[in-house]
């Protein structure tokens, strides 16, 4: 009687337990967007269930990996259709912006691969108001992993820095240019987070020196041009006229595409706070790019194919050059060890010798700035950095 008993139990507990499974496998099979999705606190609160899924899958979370050129400006559509996460954001007739209602938001990108290179510069087109916060961090690496996020950027209207002892197995940053540490390099991805004022995001770039990049120019290829690019000078300027040959040959620039601002306006707005100095090649070619019609970035450029594109264009350009003595340059008034900006606003063929056409903002009147240098010498003093300002969107 007890065993009949005992079995009777047992017959029973095992009824208990399957039922108890087959709950289980029920309450699986349910979608539960509370438990699968991260909790954004500044949803509206009349959002339903259908919204939030249609959130989530906004921002495209790309698997492939994605090649970029040396060279590259990745536009609003692209960094949202190749990004892991955009919190906060929404993409509006190509531009990215704030969700309606919010103030605060992050997007981080997919990791793309670029050919082996040894050195990398960021630069962005963001406009923004007097009230935003935004910082832009790049990560780089290679198929065994990524560095830590360098901080390349804290950005706003009225105080710019970069950040110094930035350094990882993989990479050390020099300002505004990030260095291979004795290995390879051919990964990178973006994180940019804002918070508080308005934006609108329209694209990131960057450029690269590839490993064993060389060095291409045919001679025959040399066409005569002259762009009337506005001259200014820098050196009259009281306190900050030797330090400011960027943002003077900047502001150069910007005059020709009609946004004339003196030289010491431009310079306060590019100034790297951090590094205490106008000279950061991302801060200037950012700033520019920070105009409602207007594109820029850096560029390395080692193909004078190149050049001759965008002369052809009508597109002025700085160079970022070096030298060690007046006497390399001819016509130079000064020697430039510490580096130097001058404006390339064409070519010219006199005598049988080739010469650029350039705005050297290295003088006391504006009148003195145009400068015929020798082709040949000023590409010997370039180090192939160039900001690009342009009207046209990059392709």
């Amino acid at each position: 009687m007890k065993s009949k008993y005992l079995i009777f139990i047992l017959i029973f507990m095992m009824f208990l337990i399957t039922g108890c499974s087959n709950n289980l496998e029920v309450i699986d099979d349910t979608p539960t967007q509370e438990d699968d999705t991260p909790v954004v606190e500044d949803e509206d609160p009349n959002n339903n269930e259908e919204e939030d899924v249609v959130e989530n899958i906004s921002c495209s979370e790309s698997t492939e990996l994605v090649t970029l050129d040396n060279t590259s400006t990745l536009d609003a559509e692209f960094l949202w259709n190749n990004s892991v996460s955009c919190e906060g954001l929404e993409l509006v007739d190509g531009i990215i912006k704030y969700k309606e209602g919010l103030t605060e938001a992050s997007l981080t990108t997919s990791i793309f691969s670029i050919e082996q290179f040894d050195e990398f510069v960021p630069s962005w087109n963001i406009i923004i108001d007097s009230d935003i916060k935004v910082r832009i961090k790049v990560s780089v690496g290679n198929s065994d992993g990524m560095s830590e996020e360098f901080l390349m950027g804290y950005w706003t209207l009225g105080y710019k820095t970069s950040l110094s002892n930035q350094t990882s197995d993989y990479a050390k940053v020099y300002i505004d240019t990030i260095v291979a540490q004795d290995i390879s390099l051919d990964r990178v991805s973006f994180t940019i987070t804002f918070d508080e004022g308005a934006f609108s995001l329209q694209n990131i770039s960057l450029t690269t020196i590839p490993t064993g990049s060389i060095w291409l120019f045919d001679e025959t290829k040399l066409v005569e041009y002259n762009i009337n690019v506005p001259t200014k000078q820098q050196l009259s300027i009281p306190d900050i006229g030797s330090s400011i040959c960027s943002p003077t040959s900047l502001s150069m620039i910007l005059a020709y595409y009609g946004e004339n601002l003196p030289p010491s306006d431009v310079a306060e707005f590019v100034r790297d706070k951090g590094s205490q100095i106008y000279g950061n090649w991302s801060f200037n070619t950012s700033y520019a790019g920070g105009y409602e019609n207007l594109f820029s970035r850096v560029e390395y450029i080692n193909d004078f194919d190149t050049i001759l594109s965008y002369l052809s264009q009508d597109i002025p350009l700085a160079f970022s050059i070096k030298t060690s003595s007046a006497a390399s340059l001819e016509g130079a008034i000064m020697a430039y060890p510490a580096g130097h900006l001058v404006v390339l606003r064409g070519l010219k063929y006199e005598n049988d010798i080739w010469y650029a056409l350039v705005n050297d903002p290295a003088e006391y009147t504006d009148e003195a700035v145009l400068r015929q240098y020798v082709l040949s010498e000023l590409l010997d003093a370039w180090n192939g950095y160039t900001y690009v300002v342009t009207n046209q969107e990059f392709e």
